[in-house]
């Protein structure tokens, strides 16, 4: 049997269209409660700068986990954003970046001061977040350290050492 796929799945851009459409149903729902976790206190905010190769771009993604009014911890991706290409990738610019792109979703500047910033220990963004509340990500750390423990080289030389 035959299928033409046409005839069973809608055109790209009708899909595209509803992505939207639904992305700003959810973004209607969780902005809110963002702003009162932020508001409460129980609000994490998670971000990492990451390039597409493909494309030459530099991108900045923020993810939120809070807790609302009933203890039930919500997560979400609070945006994505192509990194100004004219801009460098230092603390000063992804601050701004990061505020921008906040203030962008409703969430304005004063109300970051209550935002646990949860990232790397990039030099750049430690100092993004040098007027934020930064706590180190452990994932990040760990993943350091287990770089660092099972280098080529470190295990070249223990192998060596106990020839």
């Amino acid at each position: 049997m035959v299928v033409d796929v046409q005839k069973i799945l809608p055109h790209s851009t009708t899909i595209s269209r509803r992505l939207g459409d639904i992305a700003e149903e959810v973004k209607e729902k969780f902005i809110p409660e963002v702003q009162e976790a932020i508001k409460e206190g129980t609000c994490a905010v998670d971000y990492d700068m990451w390039s597409d190769r493909y494309v030459k771009t530099d991108n900045l993604t923020a993810t939120c986990q809070c807790i609302n009014k009933d203890w039930q911890l919500k997560s979400n991706v609070l945006m994505t954003a192509e990194f100004p290409p004219d801009e460098k990738r230092d603390g000063k610019n992804i601050r701004k970046e990061v505020e921008d792109e906040m203030e962008d979703l409703g969430i304005a500047r004063p109300l970051l001061k209550r935002v646990k910033f949860v990232t790397d220990e990039g030099s750049n963004i430690r100092a993004a977040q040098s007027e934020h509340n930064r706590l180190s990500c452990i994932a990040h750390n760990l993943a350091t350290v287990l770089r660092n423990l099972l280098s080529d080289s470190l295990l070249s030389e223990e192998s060596s050492s106990k020839a």
